[in-house]
């Protein structure tokens, strides 16, 4: 009920997180296998919030459902070959 109230007042379809995300896991990376420890992954990911269609919403998270990647690799992933990107990040 608060979501709908909340996306009535805004005037336009707001993105939520769903409850039972988890959050990211910590991913160090090492230098070569000698132990020093570069940046972390939080230093080199952010969050980013932006709106998407439900028809967008619901086909990512359908994809996720079916592939066990998460929407979070699949936006990354679509984003990387629109843009033309390499895949290292």
């Amino acid at each position: 009920m608060a979501r709908q109230n909340l996306q009535a007042a805004l005037g336009r379809e707001a993105v939520f997180s769903d409850k039972g995300a988890k959050p990211a896991p910590s991913r160090p990376a090492t230098d070569s296998g000698r132990g020093a420890t570069t940046a972390t992954w939080e230093e080199t990911h952010s969050r980013s919030t932006f709106h998407l269609s439900r028809e967008l919403r619901d086909a990512i998270a359908e994809a996720a459902a079916k592939t066990g990647r998460s929407k979070s690799q699949i936006v990354t992933d679509a984003l990387r070959q629109h843009l033309k990107l390499d895949s290292r990040g």
